[in-house]
């Protein structure tokens, strides 16, 4: 099937969307009116089945998730513009729209919690009983000075009431982020719980997708992340450590998570793999480290396939708050940082609303060179 060099029109219904900030709109989309759109647009601008196309360009989209991308989330990543996730999130249904005849494979990250979770406040308590703040960072002098510990009503339920195993865990938890060179524990707001509207994505992006689904005969991929209590979970691959104490030997450990192998193998399908995502800082980051970085140990030329927006990627960055002395957090520093890396171990970063697909370097060129 030859690759067409043809941008689509955006149909009517979501210029119109997009021009009225529908982005920022909570509602359940009307499908069937949005199907037999799709299949009427289908047709005129000749948009094929995916399975007809042979050059897999996947769109791995990163927790593009009500609590990331709209303002009313708990954690929305603004970026320092204040506005970051929600223009990213515009640009990329612009770019679905336009260029979803070019797009064999949707892929989409859902981040997903639990109420109790390491990385929430009802996991920990300081000496006085009362739990940290979000965007609390906890240190390995924190918990070893007894600063901090975990919630001894939570003992029972996660660790069969064994106190000395949960400082252990504790400890070997915050230790090991150091050793792994991650980054510190941020006891974040609650967030993304299963089941929860936040846990969503942004419906306009939803109802684009679905969009895309219908014109081109095809399903998206969905892959949910962060479901173990234990453990942060940025990563679509891996979480930020795998191990616990063992219970038996007080100088071992063991691996309670695996790496996940289906999203690897899903990846290992695709031509070109686009990744927008949410937050750059964060989940973008560690998730592009993990299956870049194991992309690159088995061929270091296979991450050239891997293509990074600079416009539809923000960071985490939270606000200072004086009246609790709460001096702020700015991640931007780490995203750029990654980016950085990433370009150096050959990955391809680049605004992707500037230049049409077939004008982009790299190997994504054989989808029309070979055609």
């Amino acid at each position: 099937m030859k690759l067409s060099k043809n941008v689509l029109p955006i149909p009517a219904y979501f210029a119109d969307a997009l021009a009225t900030n529908k982005v920022e709109q909570l509602y359940i989309p009307d499908y069937g009116a949005r199907a037999a759109e799709a299949t009427e647009w289908a047709l005129i601008n000749n948009v094929t089945p995916a399975a007809s196309q042979d050059f897999d360009i996947s769109l791995l989209a990163i927790d593009f998730q009500i609590a990331f991308a709209m303002t009313m989330g708990p954690l929305f990543v603004g970026g320092r513009s204040g506005r970051g996730a929600i223009e990213d999130t515009e640009r990329l249904i612009r770019f679905i729209l336009q260029y979803g005849h070019l797009i064999k494979r949707i892929i989409a990250t859902l981040d997903t919690h639990r109420a109790m979770a390491v990385f929430h406040a009802m996991f920990w308590v300081y000496k006085d009983g009362s739990h940290p703040d979000p965007s609390t960072q906890i240190t390995v002098a924190m918990v070893k000075s007894g600063q901090i510990r975990i919630n001894p009503a939570i003992v029972g339920e996660m660790f069969g009431g064994n106190e000395l195993y949960a400082y252990r865990y504790a400890m070997h938890y915050v230790t090991q982020l150091e050793v792994r060179g991650k980054q510190l524990l941020i006891v974040w707001p609650y967030h993304v719980i299963l089941g929860g509207i936040d846990h969503a994505l942004v419906p306009l992006l939803h109802e684009t997708i679905f969009f895309w689904e219908v014109a081109r005969s095809t399903m998206r991929e969905n892959h949910v992340k962060g479901g173990h209590p234990l453990f942060e979970n940025y990563s679509v691959v891996d979480t930020e450590v795998n191990t616990i104490p063992d219970p038996q030997d007080h100088m071992k450990s063991v691996q309670l998570v695996q790496s996940n192998t289906a999203f690897m193998k899903s990846l290992d399908r695709a031509d070109a793999i686009l990744v927008p995502n949410q937050a750059r800082s964060h989940c973008g980051a560690s998730s592009i480290e993990d299956f870049g970085g194991k992309m690159y140990e088995q061929d270091p030329t296979v991450v050239q396939r891997i293509y990074l927006p600079t416009d539809m990627a923000s960071d985490v960055v939270i606000p200072p708050n004086p009246a609790v002395n709460f001096p702020g957090l700015d991640f931007t520093d780490v995203g750029e940082a990654a980016y950085t890396k990433f370009a150096g171990m050959g990955m391809n970063v680049q605004a992707f609303s500037d230049t049409p697909m077939w004008e982009w370097t790299g190997p994504i060129q054989q989808g029309w060179n070979n055609s």
